[in-house]
Formats: structure tokens, sequence, C-alpha cells
């Protein structure tokens, strides 16, 4: 089970920047 939390933080950072950029855009759009 450790392991998979460890593996799935490094998953969840590697999408963080496409997170934070989809969010981006949506603000931008919404606004």
């Amino acid at each position: 089970l450790a392991g998979d939390c460890e593996k799935d933080f490094w998953t969840n950072r590697q999408l963080w920047p496409l997170i934070v950029a989809e969010v981006a855009l949506k603000g931008e759009h919404h606004e």
C-alpha cells in the first residue's frame, strides 16, 4: 500500500502543472 501511495503521489505531482493549466484556462474562459 505504501508503494501505491508513493506512486500516486509522484503521478499526481506530474499532473499538477496540467491541472493548474486547465484551471487557469477555465478561469480565463469564465472571465
